[in-house]
Parts: C-alpha cells; structure tokens; sequence
C-alpha cells in the first residue's frame, strides 16, 4: 500500500465504540451486517462507516498528509489502494499547478484506484476533469495542446501531470464531501467540481 490508513483520534475510537454499542447491543458480529443509526447506514463493505465528529484540525491534518504524500504516476496505479479516500492532481512544472482534487466514496468499490483510473481515460462522460480540459483552450497546460481529443487528454495526464492519495476509508460519504469542499478551498485546484 502507498499509504497508510487514516487512524481516528482515542476520541474518535471512543465514539466509534459507543455508537457501535449502542445500535448494536449484544446482537453478535456487527461488521458483517448493515444496521441504522438515525437514519444513517452504518455498514457497508463490511466497514464500520460513521460520520465522525469532523474539525478543521482533522481537515488541516488529512490535507497536510496529502500535500505531503508521494507524487504517483499512471505506473503506479496499479499500487493504489481500492479503498475510499482524496486525491489531488497536478501539472508537474518547477512551481507544480494543483488542477483536481477529488474523492473516492466509500459506495465505489473500486475506490481510489478506480477514480484516478477514470481520470487516466479522460473519457468525456465519466469525469468532470476530462470536461474542463476538453473546453480549456487557454492555459499554459493547453498551449500547443487540443484537449478535445480524448487521447491528447489522456497523453497530456501520463506524461506531464502526477497525483497525490490519502486513504480515509473510515470516513462516510458526507465526511468525505466535506473534506473535499474544504480541499477546493484551501488548495484552489484550477478546475473545481
């Protein structure tokens, strides 16, 4: 794995286990069921998947690790782990240009592998991404480049880009959507959505 997992805080662990208790009392093996809590799935996968209590501390931390994690290429995608978690992409240059930051939820089951994998076809369809550059025309990325070939968009992300992970497979689709929306803010990639 590239990557270690996200660990949740003693806190985190201490209200996992309480609301695990809670929902499930004494009905056996609850990692292998799918329960509700208020409303919310719990299970999925066979991971215990809980909102957690979430602060800007935890958001600042898990973007200081992907800010820090290894610089991945296409070669290396096989390596990515198929679990939930963030990603960044960005045009390698002496002063590297943040384009995408993106997540991978919990219901893919394919995980991060697959949605980074999506981005390497760049098919028009399947991603946001492969949509703005196929309409941009007027960055320094697209100088000399005509993105609205699928197989220039796919050239221009093998050879001149590379990606970043954190694996937060603990983290729920809502936890996850917020991280990224804080990511968006903080990190200002060049396309958003």
């Amino acid at each position: 794995m590239l990557t270690e997992p996200y660990q949740p805080s003693e806190a985190h662990e201490r209200e996992r286990a309480a609301r695990k208790q809670s929902a499930h009392g004494s009905r056996g093996n609850a990692e292998v069921r799918c329960d509700l809590l208020d409303g919310k799935q719990l299970f999925h996968s066979n991971l215990l998947l809980l909102e957690w209590p979430v602060s800007a501390a935890d958001h600042e931390k898990w973007m200081q690790e992907l800010l820090s994690a290894p610089a991945l290429r296409k070669p290396d995608l096989g390596q990515v782990p198929l679990v939930s978690g963030a990603y960044a992409w960005w045009w390698d240059q002496p002063t590297p240009t943040c384009l995408k930051v993106g997540i991978a939820t919990p219901r893919r089951k394919d995980g991060l592998r697959g949605r980074i994998g999506d981005h390497f076809t760049s098919s028009y369809g399947t991603t946001t991404f492969a949509r703005h550059l196929h309409r941009d025309t007027e960055s320094p990325w697209a100088a000399g480049r005509n993105f609205s070939a699928r197989e220039n968009r796919c050239a221009f992300l093998q050879a001149c880009c590379y990606f970043r992970l954190i694996v937060l497979k603990e983290l729920d689709e809502p936890t996850l959507r917020r991280f990224e929306t804080f990511l968006e803010r903080e990190m200002r990639p060049k396309y958003l959505g």
